[in-house]
């Protein structure tokens, strides 16, 4: 789970650049660099549909696990909060990133997560991704962000994500190669920047901060954790 809240300074400063669009932008939501990384992972990708509205909610709520192991409220309150949530980040998105790719993640014909991008002339933006507990540790989560970074690395674009300070996931990114940049609000914001493409970094930067401040363990959790949602 990606920042929700994340500032559109980022896309504001890309559109006022006036910069051509790159092939990035131009391409299907599936380039190839990110076909064979469905093929490694064993998924696929389609975009979503208002019938996906009921898995979308609950993959949501689930992808917040580690966060609401510590919250103080009983699975009902919890439910109708992460509800609440969804709806309002669901909102925020297509009014700041109506041309977004907004996708499914399958497997064997079921869904099993989803992956929200913003592909600008010189950024490949990882709005949010999530993957079903019981799917987890799979690496599917893995291979797609290694093939959006490889993307970004053909087409000279950065691919760019926001994380929250606290979130596990943080080694993950560690791991393929995302740097720190800035911080802002509750989140670090991080980057890979491949020949060729430009920074989104802001002049500040938290790298040595960000290495020493402490994460939360995840969650054990199951997909029935919250019940059925309409």
């Amino acid at each position: 789970m990606l920042d929700w809240a994340v500032s559109v300074r980022y896309d504001i400063a890309e559109r006022a650049w006036g910069a051509k669009m790159t092939e990035a932008v131009r391409e299907d939501y599936l380039s190839p660099e990110l076909e064979k990384a469905c093929a490694r992972a064993g998924v696929g990708l389609r975009p979503e549909t208002d019938a996906d509205l009921p898995f979308l909610r609950k993959c949501y709520a689930l992808s917040r696990d580690w966060e609401m192991a510590r919250a103080p409220m009983s699975l009902e309150e919890q439910k109708a909060f992460l509800i609440q949530q969804f709806e309002w980040q669901r909102k925020h998105y297509r009014a700041h990133y109506p041309d977004a790719d907004w996708l499914i993640i399958e497997r064997d014909g079921l869904p099993i997560g989803r992956v929200y991008t913003h592909r600008q002339a010189h950024d490949i933006r990882i709005m949010d991704i999530a993957i079903l507990p019981s799917m987890r540790g799979n690496k599917i989560a893995f291979h797609l962000l290694a093939g959006y970074r490889d993307w970004g690395k053909r087409v000279k674009a950065r691919v760019s994500l926001n994380v929250e300070f606290a979130n596990p996931a943080r080694r993950f990114y560690d791991r393929l190669g995302f740097k720190y940049g800035h911080t802002e609000s509750h989140h670090h914001y991080l980057e890979v920047v491949p020949p060729g493409a430009k920074s989104g970094a802001q002049p500040l930067v938290h790298g040595t901060q960000a290495a020493n401040e402490p994460l939360w363990p995840p969650a054990p959790v199951d997909d029935d954790r919250y019940g059925a949602f309409e």
